[in-house]
């Protein structure tokens, strides 16, 4: 749904591009507590910016543990995804 409408808001808006954005817990913006998804219409020299605060600054072993563990999550949750479709295959009469 968010790529439909962003295509309208882009389109209709006549807009150079535009961002999707989820904001989560206060300290990135959240104030509402539920999820809702920000379609932000972007032309060209709006001065809208993204990132104005601090830098994050990892060490390259810092990025690499961050790495592995993501990569880890996506492994796991690939093999509940292959676990629950052989579960629904199995019940298919």
């Amino acid at each position: 749904i968010v790529k439909k409408l962003s295509e309208v808001i882009y389109k209709e808006m006549k807009a150079d591009g535009f961002n999707v954005c989820i904001n989560n817990y206060k300290t990135a913006g959240q104030l509402v507590p539920h999820l809702h998804i920000h379609i932000t219409p972007r032309f060209d020299n709006d001065g809208f910016k993204l990132w104005e605060g601090k830098k994050l600054k990892l060490s390259d072993k810092e990025m690499e543990k961050i790495h592995d563990k993501l990569k880890e999550k996506i492994k796991v949750e690939e093999k509940e995804e292959e676990e629950e479709t052989y579960k629904e295959i199995e019940r298919i009469p």
